[in-house]
């Protein structure tokens, strides 16, 4: 119980410096926001618990293909943002994620699926 605890702090302790950096330096905050800190202590904390390399593998490459939806908001997110709602981009967005993780969801259920041309 304590472990956990511990990892909830160190994890929102990130979260509230790289908001209060934002404050007096954007560029900073986001150079900051941008490292893989939040990757880097996952795999710390399933190390930690034991984990097996092939655990932390295999959690590696699916962080790397849930990454690929979440691209189009950072080149997407600044210009819809001075044209509408934070809060409606956000919506949008998020559904859009969703239909997107549960199509990939979906594939990589019926691997054993082939196509036959």
């Amino acid at each position: 119980m304590v472990f956990y605890l511990l990892k909830l702090v160190i994890t929102g302790a990130i979260i509230v410096i790289i908001t209060e950096i934002a404050k007096i330096n954007i560029k900073l905050a986001a150079v900051i926001t941008a490292m893989p800190l939040v990757t880097i202590l996952s795999i710390l904390w399933m190390y930690y618990e034991g984990a097996t390399n092939e655990k932390i593998s295999f959690y590696l490459i699916n962080t790397l293909t849930y990454i690929i939806p979440t691209i189009p908001m950072f080149i997407f997110f600044p210009y819809l943002l001075s044209k509408t709602n934070f809060y409606y981009i956000r919506y949008k967005y998020y559904v859009n994620w969703i239909k997107c993780i549960s199509i990939k969801l979906y594939i990589e259920s019926n691997k054993y699926l082939t196509l036959k041309i």
